[in-house]
């Protein structure tokens, strides 16, 4: 026995909804995929530039980028930044301890508040900070002899 046509015509349209509701879905997530890859991409890429923002190129990176300097104008900074990157590169590694002792401190604090499932994504905040600071203190940021992460 074939279907009356109201059944018939719920049937398609339960369908097209349903068809419609899986592009949707399957488009959010695609998009949100896209969105983590990408923004995964620029951290990296943000993570990298900091590392080496203390020396004569990574001032005159970040100078440029917010400022949009002639090439004279860099031409005519480099020699300052080549006079001071030094001098930072000291202050930092000197205070180097002290900011991962305060790190440490806050950690203690912060991991008696967080659930399970937080904890992989705190480790990949200190693991990201970590590498941030050996490079702020001038080492490369994947350098074997900088020292390891402070133990969790």
């Amino acid at each position: 026995m074939l279907p009356d046509s109201s059944t018939l015509a719920r049937r398609v349209r339960t369908r097209a909804v349903l068809l419609l509701l899986g592009t949707f879905l399957a488009g959010v997530a695609a998009g949100a995929g896209a969105w983590a890859g990408w923004s995964s991409v620029r951290r990296s890429q943000r993570m990298a530039n900091m590392g080496s923002a203390f020396s004569q190129e990574g001032f005159l990176k970040l100078y440029d980028r917010s400022l949009d300097l002639t090439e004279a104008q860099k031409a005519s900074l480099r020699p300052a930044f080549e006079r001071h990157a030094a001098t930072f590169l000291a202050i930092n590694r000197k205070s180097l301890p002290e900011h991962r002792e305060l790190n440490r401190s806050l950690d203690a604090e912060i991991l008696q508040v967080l659930t399970p499932e937080q904890m992989p994504k705190f480790t990949k905040m200190q693991e990201g900070r970590e590498k941030f600071l050996r490079g702020w203190a001038g080492d490369p940021p994947d350098s074997p002899s900088s020292p390891p992460p402070p133990a969790r």
